[in-house]
């Protein structure tokens, strides 16, 4: 199972499970990364996030 880091209150917060991430304020545009990503990116734009956000 993927290993996910979020920006939260300007901190790096990780490595944490997907489900996780809803418990600091997930949203499509919370910055995000996880091992395989070549940068930080917006939560939206990361498929495997789309369900959370819906």
């Amino acid at each position: 199972m993927a290993q996910y880091y979020i920006v939260y209150n300007g901190q790096q917060v990780g490595p944490m499970d997907a489900h996780q991430l809803l418990s600091y304020g997930l949203n499509p545009n919370s910055q995000v990364w996880r091992e395989g990503m070549p940068a930080w990116q917006a939560a939206y734009t990361v498929p495997e996030l789309m369900d959370l956000l819906a």
